[in-house]
This record gives structure tokens, C-alpha cells and sequence, in this order.
């Protein structure tokens, strides 16, 4: 049973990961900018959150807010998300409940 999802949100897209019941993976979110660059961002996924492990934005932010958790995103400053501005991209971990809230446009 999945206790939870990282609820990947860009400018014009979402989507949700599941965290892994055992192991961690790696998650590449590509964005091709109009100039033809392109945004990279690497989620590491554990069983019990997540953490944006790599950017190639320039202030590196969102690397630096560190691990999102079950039990941390009460009292972390951002809470729930990890933001990377200059990629317009919000990542949350939900639990499940939330989830299904949203699956089901109760939220």
C-alpha cells in the first residue's frame, strides 16, 4: 500500500509519484524552454519523502531546502514543497488521503 506521493506541478503540467515501499529512486523532470534550453531537475524518492537532489538553475534553492518527510513537512518553512522558481516547477509530498482527494476533486 503507497503511504504517499510527490505531486510534481509545472507551469503546464502535473503529475504523481509514488513513494517506493522499499529502495529510493531517481526522478528527471525535463523542461524545454522557447529558447531551445532545457531545465533539469533530479528528485531523489525514498520511502519516506523526497529531496530535489540536482538543478541546473543558478541559485540552487531548492537543493539547498533539504529533505521533504512524513514527519518533517509539519515543521519544515516550506512545509510540504520544495520550489524551484527559476523552473516554475512546486514539488509536495502528500500522503495518500490527499492524494485521493485530488483524484477525486474533493480538495
Amino acid at each position: 500500500v503507497v503511504i504517499g506521493y510527490v505531486l510534481v506541478q509545472l507551469a503546464n503540467s502535473a503529475g504523481l509519484l509514488p513513494l517506493p515501499q522499499e529502495g529510493e529512486y531517481t526522478k528527471i523532470i525535463r523542461q524545454e524552454m522557447p529558447d531551445a534550453s532545457e531545465m533539469v531537475n533530479v528528485l531523489h524518492i525514498s520511502p519516506t519523502g523526497f529531496r530535489m537532489e540536482e538543478s541546473n538553475c543558478e541559485g540552487q534553492d531548492c537543493v539547498g531546502e533539504g529533505e521533504v518527510t512524513l514527519e518533517n513537512r509539519q515543521e519544515r518553512i516550506l512545509g510540504n514543497m520544495v520550489i524551484c522558481l527559476p523552473h516554475q516547477l512546486i514539488v509536495y509530498l502528500i500522503t495518500r488521503e490527499e492524494a485521493e482527494k485530488i483524484v477525486n476533486g474533493s480538495f
